[in-house]
């Protein structure tokens, strides 16, 4: 189901809470509510949009203009309207002597029942960036392993599925630095956003400029919008 809007609800029933609801239900039956945000940036509201398509489960697209729009309903169109891996979590399981100290991502909880497991499209990613310090240098032993593991559930049958990958510090900390300049570069992107200045905005775009010298097109993308932004 595409629900296509500019954000402001205001024939029929209007509440955010009770059309999220709505499509929560419908995720059930594996019917997805992808979001198509339209109109002029300086007036669009994403609350709505962002609400609902978070319940319903779908894709949150934001259409400025026809180009935008060919883009992503012609380049990206299995992207937006298809689901590739239904609820999906990830643990990650590191060293007794490590403490998270900042967290960039959905939701984390050493409780896998709390957290709202995610959709992904064909092609999507999911990015978590975390800082993590051990409680005591002298303690850490780059023998020691870190497992990564991933559950989610094929989008039709339902059928569970699982992955895992474990790795030693040692291998961690001797190996490409890229995705992990670019992960950080796309959290300082989403920081920029939330704060939405000027400053916040130009040295985000400088920071993904830098993370890019390869030509990463969706570095390249992230730039552009950023140098599009309103507050910039």
């Amino acid at each position: 189901m595409i629900l296509v809007s500019d954000g402001g609800a205001n024939v029929g029933v209007t509440s955010a809470d009770l059309i999220a609801l709505h499509a929560e239900d419908a995720d059930k039956e594996a019917i997805y509510r992808v979001g198509v945000g339209t109109g002029p940036a300086v007036s669009y509201n994403d609350g709505l949009m962002d609400v609902v398509t978070d319940k319903g489960r779908g894709a949150y697209v934001y259409l400025d203009d026809v180009d935008e729009a060919f883009h992503m309903f012609r380049d990206r169109f299995d992207e937006v309207m298809e689901v590739a891996a239904r609820g999906v979590q990830v643990e990650l399981t590191l060293p007794w002597y490590f403490k998270m100290e900042k967290f960039h991502g959905e939701e984390y909880s050493t409780n896998a029942e709390e957290i709202d497991p995610q959709h992904l499209a064909p092609g999507d990613a999911m990015i978590f960036n975390q800082l993590v310090r051990g409680c005591d240098a002298g303690v850490i032993d780059a023998a020691d392993t870190l497992t990564v593991r991933a559950r989610w559930q094929a989008p039709f049958t339902y059928e569970p599925k699982e992955a895992t990958r474990e790795v030693t510090l040692a291998e961690l900390t001797g190996g490409s630095k890229e995705q992990l300049v670019k992960g950080k570069a796309i959290v300082a992107y989403a920081e920029a956003l939330k704060a939405g200045t000027s400053g916040a905005l130009r040295a985000a775009r400088e920071q993904v400029i830098a993370a890019n010298p390869g030509g990463d097109p969706e570095l390249d993308e992230i730039a552009e919008l950023i140098a599009l932004h309103p507050s910039y």
